[in-house]
């Protein structure tokens, strides 16, 4: 599916908190429902970068800082949002140290928690769990754990 045929972006940006082939996801909950598990994510401000909307929104989602944290860029996601606009979401990944905890959680209009729960949970099983159009960030994650001569021994003997 191409998404330059829309007619309307709206730029995200969002954060992969790793370590020790874990993600740190969040249970995003909607209209007093449980949602699939995500990346903490959310729109640019005006003026905003990617990187400082990524740093914000996670603090925001969850509680936990990413100041002095090297965020590096890991890819893209894309969901459709309606008939003529897509979501396009920037996805940075940072290296956590393993022991973030779940703080908080913004609230919606309704006074309801936006989010309810974020834990580390290993790229196998958020595999199983996470949004349909984040799973592209979980397959990048397990590409970067196969270490260069790994890649290049499988790729050019054929293994």
């Amino acid at each position: 599916m191409s998404y330059r045929n829309y007619k309307h972006v709206v730029e995200c940006a969002g954060v992969a908190l790793v370590n020790d082939g874990r993600i740190f996801l969040i249970r995003p909950f909607y209209n007093y429902r449980p949602q699939s598990y995500a990346i903490p994510k959310g729109h640019l401000e005006d003026g905003e970068s990617s990187q400082e909307c990524a740093k914000r929104e996670f603090f925001e989602e969850t509680g936990i800082s990413l100041e002095g944290k090297k965020l590096e860029f890991l890819t893209y996601v894309y969901t459709k949002i309606s008939v003529n606009s897509v979501k396009r979401v920037v996805v940075y990944k940072a290296e956590g140290n393993g022991n973030e905890k779940f703080r908080g959680a913004n609230l919606t209009k309704s006074g309801a928690p936006e989010n309810i729960y974020g834990e580390y949970i290993a790229y196998e099983a958020a595999k199983d769990v996470i949004a349909g159009y984040q799973i592209p960030i979980i397959t990048k994650l397990m590409e970067n754990e196969v270490s260069s001569f790994d890649k290049f021994y499988t790729r050019k003997l054929g293994f």
